[in-house]
């Protein structure tokens, strides 16, 4: 496949060559002179033909870009950018045929450390902390986004515990080894290449088949949004009015989320793809002792606003 920006071509394939080593040794046998003299004696080359030709390719009936989505990371989280660098690497160029399951865990293989994951930041019990592969969700949620537009049957989708930054709420996929994965149908007549590609803090995923006649449109409605008190801490090395923050706050949603779909103008259907709760997470404060937890909460809502 020669792949550009909206469209798909096909090379024509070309024969191989290498050495026959046994047409070889059988040549260089026969030849040998019994005297033990020097001679030359011609290798014996023989002719590959490619396992995939181009009139298989055709046969598959990519052409055409079917949906594209993108998503911004920070080059600067060294190890966040390498994990999904390499989650990219390993879906570029992805083949799904018509019919098939497509498994995101099983395409990228085991996520740890001898696979060439690094740590970096990941949700576990709610809390974000350091783990393995920390930036493979991103991965898999740009390629959620690019399946729904393309109109795929997904057959497997979680949303995290808690909102992430590099999505609307409702958007998210999250992936875990030997846990959630994001699964979807190739429901089309004809097969799909993925590409993948995350550089300079950008990370575009696109699905290639044949030119859609319809288009997709997805919508996402905050059905709840909820904050949780604060919680204080009384920390007697502080002084009056000083504020150390343990914890930022993250709010709570439940979230619908729709995909409408048109063709030639007039809307064809809408189907609720999700319905998403995201958990409410405390900000977390150490006061000084000598304060009131009422006197300190103010303080904190006066650095807030200051800031």
């Amino acid at each position: 496949f020669i792949v550009l920006e909206d469209s798909v071509e096909i090379a024509a394939e070309k024969n191989g060559r290498m050495l026959d080593f046994k047409a070889t040794r059988e040549a260089i046998l026969k030849s040998l002179p019994p005297t033990g003299e020097k001679t030359l004696i011609a290798a014996v080359i023989k002719e590959i033909r490619p396992p995939v030709t181009k009139d298989k390719l055709l046969e598959l009936g990519i052409n055409s870009l079917m949906a594209s989505f993108e998503t911004s990371y920070n080059p600067a989280q060294t190890g966040r950018a390498h994990n999904i660098a390499l989650s990219a690497a390993s879906l570029n160029e992805t083949i799904i045929l018509h019919g098939e399951e497509f498994s995101f865990l099983e395409n990228i293989g085991e996520i740890s450390h001898e696979s060439g994951y690094q740590s970096a930041p990941i949700i576990v019990n709610n809390k974000i902390v350091d783990g393995v592969g920390g930036g493979v969700c991103q991965t898999s949620s740009t390629l959620y986004n690019a399946a729904l537009l393309a109109n795929l049957e997904i057959s497997e989708r979680h949303n995290h515990s808690l909102r992430v930054a590099y999505l609307p709420a409702g958007l998210d996929a999250t992936v875990t080894q030997n846990g959630p994965d994001l699964k979807f149908i190739n429901n089309r007549e004809h097969a799909l290449l993925l590409t993948a590609v995350a550089e300079n803090g950008r990370l575009e995923i696109k699905i290639f088949g044949q030119k859609m006649k319809e288009r997709v449109q997805i919508s996402t409605k905050i059905v709840k949004e909820y904050a949780l008190p604060a919680k204080y801490i009384v920390d007697p090395q502080l002084k009056p009015g000083e504020t150390v923050t343990v914890q930022n706050g993250i709010k709570g949603y439940e979230v619908s989320v729709w995909r409408n779909v048109f063709l030639n103008g007039e809307h064809l259907r809408s189907e609720n793809i999700s319905y998403d709760r995201y958990r409410a997470v405390p900000a977390v404060y150490r006061i000084a002792r000598e304060e009131t937890v009422n006197q300190q909460a103010e303080h904190v809502r006066e650095a807030a606003a200051a800031n």
